[in-house]
């Protein structure tokens, strides 16, 4: 029998090589999907603003304050305790309204904010311009007779013509009836009372005169006289009345002296803490 030996030797060293060779790497896996770069750090979230506290409530208004009548002749004054000291004064003009001087009197008030209350004749029927622009700049508008007559002097009837006849006119222009009246020169009689109550009026004359009708030369007069009789808490002679609160002032814006004169009598009521006010008709 033949020997086999080195047939078997041989294959026995190739197997023995072959396991000394480099090993193979192995097959790369794809990373788990868990794997990966770390994300971006996200910025922390401010913490809330503080909730804004509620709104205070809001103060009720002031009561408007309302200035009354006293008498046929003034003064006016309130019972409203949240007037105060507060000193009001009224501002009228009658015998008007004047082509020439009412527009300069209803620019000086409008520059001031001032109102007041213009007590027109029958000659009011030829400015209807004037009658509306005082109604519309916020004044009121008071009746003083068609042809500003004595009433004291002239029946019933007459009388009532006489209130009748503005209160017409004014009607036309305005849709309105005043409520004010005054009586020329101030004179007025039970007949007078009597036919302003039929008519749902109330007497409004004055209890402190500018005196602006009073020492006129050719129609015109010392401006600086005017706002002295106006603001003088000492009148001159004992035709004047002495400036004082609650005063209802008596004006004409029929006089240039009174247009001039009246920027510096505002400015100077003003000064000595006084305010414009118009009466509320009587609730009688």
């Amino acid at each position: 029998m033949k020997c086999r030996t080195p047939a078997v030797l041989l294959l026995v060293s190739l197997l023995v090589t072959g396991c000394a060779m480099a090993p193979v790497a192995a097959p790369t896996l794809p990373s788990s999907p868990t794997e990966g770069p770390a994300p971006a750090e996200q910025p922390a979230t401010p913490p809330p603003e503080p909730a804004a506290p509620p709104p205070e409530p809001a103060a009720p208004p002031e009561p408007a304050v309302s200035w009354v009548v006293r008498g046929h002749w003034g003064p006016v004054y309130t019972e409203n305790p949240s007037a105060g000291e507060t000193k009001a004064a009224v501002l009228t003009f009658d015998d008007g309204p004047s082509e020439e001087y009412t527009g300069h009197v209803l620019d000086t008030l409008k520059e001031h904010g001032a109102k007041a209350i213009f007590f027109v004749n029958g000659h009011a029927a030829r400015h209807p311009d004037l009658i509306r622009r005082i109604v519309a700049e916020g004044h009121t508008l008071g009746n003083h007779t068609m042809t500003h007559e004595n009433l004291d002097t002239l029946s019933p009837a007459q009388q009532r013509s006489q209130i009748d006849g503005v209160n017409q006119i004014i009607k036309e222009i305005t849709g309105q009836q005043p409520y004010w009246f005054r009586a020329p020169f101030g004179a007025f009689d039970d007949d007078t009372l009597a036919i302003l109550s039929d008519l749902h009026m109330q007497l409004l004359n004055w209890s402190h005169g500018s005196g602006d009708w009073m020492e006129v030369e050719d129609g015109y007069k010392d401006p600086a006289i005017v706002i002295h009789d106006v603001l003088s808490e000492t009148p001159r002679n004992s035709n004047m009345t002495p400036l004082h609160p609650g005063a209802v002032i008596l004006f004409h814006d029929t006089l240039r002296h009174t247009a001039e004169s009246l920027p510096e009598i505002i400015k100077g009521l003003k000064e000595m803490g006084y305010t414009f006010v118009i009466p509320e008709p009587s609730r009688s």
